[in-house]
């Protein structure tokens, strides 16, 4: 896992603990600073690839964490 990678799973999990809803790709990119949503949705593919988080295609704000950065 590669720092950003991280940055956008902690992004995800404290805004699930905030909101109690999944955040949309323009938020994560809000919060983590980035200047495009398409650097976010690459991070986003990795980790779901990877089992870190998991999205459902066609609706929006539904990334989510799967498993605990710890790989339980």
């Amino acid at each position: 896992m590669t720092k950003a990678e991280a940055k956008v799973l902690l992004a995800v999990k404290t805004w699930w603990e905030l909101y109690h809803f999944g955040p949309s790709y323009d938020d994560i990119r809000f919060v983590l600073l980035q200047d495009s949503k398409s650097n976010v949705h690459r991070l986003v593919k990795s980790l779901c690839k990877q089992g870190y988080l998991k999205r459902t295609p066609g609706k929006s704000r539904s990334v989510r964490v799967v498993r605990k950065k710890d790989g339980s």
